[in-house]
Formats: C-alpha cells, structure tokens, sequence
C-alpha cells in the first residue's frame, strides 16, 4: 500500500505540473505543497505557518520555506495577526488568489473527465485505512 501510495504522488505531481505549466514552476520549491498551502489559504482565508504545520504533520520550517516562495512570487503575503504579535498570518495576494482559482479549475475540469474504476464506496473506504 505504501509503494502504491508513494506512485501515486508521483504520478499525481507529474501530472500537476503538466495540467498547471509556469504556475507550478512559479511555486517552487516543491510545487505539491505550494499547491496545498495555496488551497489551503483558498479554502480557510488567512493562516500562520505553524497552524499550517500542524494540519499538515510537517516541520514550521518546512511550510516556512513554501511561504517564502509564495511570498517571493508575489502569490502571499503577511498580514498581522491579532491573536499573536510575533506569529504573522499569510493570506493571498489578489495574484495568488487568480493563481489558486485557475489551478482549482482546471483541475476540477481534468478529475471530472477521469473515468476512475472503483465505486465511491470503495474510495470512502481506502481513505480512512
């Protein structure tokens, strides 16, 4: 299941940066958690690294260096953060926001033309194993 797994990722992260083009380069280093943090940010409005973290069972400094290059390529941005003075939040620029839009698009578009062999049940399933 692990090997199984892992080939999916790739696979996955193969076809991200096919069906994305220069935006999945623009987000480099590592494009598939640029991707996350970018939909994450979509999706929840305004988060600190370490919340983002934490959800994602990964290192502050490992999200720190995605946010940088969101940061550097002008797709984030600091904003303060009322609950805590020295842990600034990062929300989308109104770049990142077109960027996250169009990549949730066209990806939304692509999984709707896949014709995936199992039932929705069996999905269900292998998600929570």
């Amino acid at each position: 299941m692990i090997e199984a797994t892992t080939a999916v990722f790739h696979g996955l992260r193969a076809l991200a940066v096919e069906v994305h083009g220069p935006e999945a380069v623009c987000m480099s280093p590592g494009q598939a958690s640029s991707r996350g943090v970018l939909y994450e940010l979509l999706e929840m409005g305004p988060r600190s690294v370490p919340e983002m973290a934490r959800k994602r069972l990964v290192s502050r400094q490992h999200v720190q260096v995605v946010v940088n290059a969101l940061l550097e390529n002008r797709l984030a941005a600091s904003i303060d953060n009322p609950a805590h003075r020295r842990s600034s939040l990062v929300g989308l620029t109104a770049k990142g926001l077109k960027v996250a839009k169009a990549m949730k698009r066209r990806e939304t578009h692509l999984w709707g033309r896949m014709r995936i062999p199992t039932t929705e049940r069996e999905i269900r399933k292998a998600v929570m194993v």
